[in-house]
């Protein structure tokens, strides 16, 4: 006889093999798959919402206020082999619903295009069950846009045209720009770029949307308009962005220098040493502000340049074993010659400083106390200064100077580039012609004596500084126990002070019958004592005795009248206690003004003395050397 089973909802063949083995469980496998009891319940009915946007920030999700709903879109059901349920369209939320569902499973399709630039990320025939349980089941169809791109150029408009013109106008190399996703440049930026030598840039693959990009123009340049400025990107189209500035590219090197690393500057300058005496890769370069090292490594199509060439450099800043450099640059360009500079005469001290470092400098005469010979004859020096300093001189085989050129205790004069390597100071020779052996100086008394254009070298003490007398500051003087000397054509910059003891090379001339040293070379070798005045009768100050040395007039002086000249400088002629009449000269630099004297007064007056012509002055240095008895 046969048995019968009840039906069992939900009760697979599979789940019943695992339920028994025995004929017993045979059967109720054909039962239960022959089951068609109309008591079986066929769940509760449920809906289908689904909806048709365009995932604008890309979150995977819909995000209302951000994300774009696409209206008007045809959505059909259909069951899984494909016949058609019901039909609908997505109103303005980008929804359509299908309601009254019998629980089943079911698929959705599309019907007609997707929105503009967008394509579609999610299925195309996104399948769904309605559960027994009914409820509402979701289903996306989630578009995002194809990217689109941003790209421009930083230039000055040299054309007028309003618009680049590659052949006329000049672009802006270096510019860096920040990009912000959305409408405020604020926080860190999504995307960086750096124009190139053409000034152009570009970022690929954007977002469609709006983005926000910030300008850092490098200096000195000024940006014509707001530096932040936001923009649309469109699918699948290049927004093209034209950034104009004013003004000069080029910098000068001293401001170059202070400038963070990796920032694109342009220079020009005086080319110091041949390429080749460092290394066919580096060279240095030397304007009126401060020297850079530039390493021409990667950098093609530059000529044999050579000390004296003026170029122009653009190019990133970087730095090796601690030297500031301009790395890679992405132009070198010669303008033609200029003018090699003069050395910068530097202590030990300001060696160890650092403090001009990247000039061609002289440490004046210095004592070689040790050599170290390296490979290929390339040696260090270690040098005594006049400041008492060791200072390391880096010499290089391939500027033709030898270890065998230097002795252990011999003097020199070496010029060079003050250069660093791994945090110590060095100064490094260009040639042959920076080992300089120093003239033996003589009594200034002889220099004195000698031939106008003879040449001569001395040594003395500043007794008054520089600038006093003349309002381009070049000229000051110096003594020695011998006598005293006007030093002229002075680098302004030296700025000699007194006490600073001097050793000057240059050649003797005479200027209105007055004894001066037109120096080529002014050298500090250390400090001294200012000597006391020397004390001078007024007759001896008439009389031109101890021309260009410190004095002071014995006795007061009594006024008898001042001439005033341009710019306040003034004459003051006075009488003094032996009844010998003279000038006191006031150059308008200094700080006495022409009235300041009262006719008929007495001073106790104290200065350099100096000719005029056959007449006899002697110069104030200030206040300090006009004293009321």
């Amino acid at each position: 006889m046969s048995r019968s089973f009840p039906c069992l909802p939900g009760l697979g063949t599979g789940a019943v093999r695992k339920a028994a083995g025995s004929v017993l469980l045979f059967s109720l496998l054909v039962g239960a798959a022959a089951c068609s009891d109309p008591a079986i319940p066929e769940g509760t009915p449920g809906d289908i919402e689904a909806r048709v946007f365009v995932d604008v920030n890309a979150t995977g999700s819909f995000v209302a206020g951000d994300d774009e709903p696409v209206a008007g879109v045809g959505v059909e059901l259909l069951t899984p082999t494909g016949d058609l349920v019901d039909s609908g369209t997505t109103d303005p939320d980008g929804l359509v619903r299908f309601n009254g569902l019998r629980p089943s499973g079911y698929e959705l399709r599309q019907v007609g295009s997707g929105p503009e630039g967008a394509v579609l990320a999610t299925s195309r025939t996104p399948s769904v069950r309605v559960p027994a349980q009914g409820g509402v089941q979701e289903v996306d169809f989630r578009y995002v846009f194809n990217p689109g791109s941003a790209a421009g150029v930083v230039f000055r408009d040299d054309t007028g045209t309003g618009s680049f013109d590659p052949d006329g106008d000049f672009p802006g190399e270096g510019t860096r720009l920040l990009l912000y996703r959305g409408a405020s440049a604020t926080g860190e930026a999504d995307l960086e770029a750096v124009t190139d030598a053409s000034g152009a840039f570009a970022f690929p693959r954007l977002r469609p949307g709006p983005w926000t990009l910030r300008i850092e123009l490098p200096p000195p340049l000024e940006l014509v308009g707001d530096p932040v400025r936001s923009f649309t990107v469109n699918p699948m189209a290049e927004t093209r962005l034209e950034i104009l500035f004013e003004g000069d590219q080029v910098i000068d090197i001293a401001e170059a220098r202070t400038l963070d690393l990796g920032t694109i500057v342009t220079v020009q300058g005086v080319v110091t040493v041949d390429r080749g005496n460092f290394g066919n890769l580096d060279v240095h370069v030397q304007d009126g502000t401060g020297g850079i090292d530039v390493f021409l490594g990667g950098t093609s199509g530059v000529p044999a340049l050579v000390a004296g060439d003026s170029v122009e450099v653009t190019g990133a800043l970087g730095d090796f074993n601690d030297a500031l450099q301009i790395r890679s640059p992405s132009s070198v360009e010669v303008l033609g010659t200029g003018e090699l500079p003069d050395p910068r005469a530097v202590t030990g001290q300001e060696v160890e400083a650092r403090t001009f470092e990247g000039l061609v400098a002289t440490l004046g005469v210095v004592t070689v106390e040790d050599i170290e010979v390296q490979n290929f004859d390339n040696h260090n020096l270690q040098v005594r200064t006049a400041d008492g300093m060791l200072v390391e001189v880096r010499v290089d085989s391939r500027t033709g100077l030898s270890s065998s050129d230097w002795e252990v205790g011999g003097s020199y004069e070496i010029v060079g580039i003050l250069r660093v390597r791994n945090g110590v100071p060095r100064l490094q020779p260009r040639s042959p012609a920076d080992r300089i052996i120093p003239a033996e100086p003589v009594a200034i008394a002889d220099a004195r004596a000698a031939e106008d254009g003879e040449t001569v070298t001395v040594v003395g003490v500043v007794v008054v500084d520089q600038g006093i007398y003349d309002f381009n500051k070049r000229d000051t003087y110096i003594q020695d126990s011998s006598g005293g000397l006007r030093l002229w054509e002075l680098d302004s910059a030296l700025e000699l002070r007194e006490g600073e003891e001097v050793r000057v090379s240059g050649t003797m001339s005479t200027f209105r019958q007055e004894r001066q040293l037109d120096a080529s070379s002014v050298l500090r070798v250390g400090t001294a004592e200012v000597p006391e005045p020397r004390e001078v009768t007024g007759a001896g100050v008439f009389g031109l005795e101890f021309d260009g040395e410190l004095a002071r007039v014995i006795g007061p002086v009594t006024v008898v009248s001042v001439q005033v000249f341009g710019f306040d400088a003034h004459n003051v002629t006075v009488v003094a206690e032996d009844g010998a009449e003279f000038v006191v000269r006031m150059d308008s630099p200094n700080e006495i003004p022409s009235d300041y004297w009262e006719e008929g007064a007495q001073y106790q007056v104290t200065g350099v003395l100096a000719r005029f012509n056959q007449v006899g002055q002697i110069k104030p240095r200030g206040f300090r050397d006009v004293i009321e008895p």
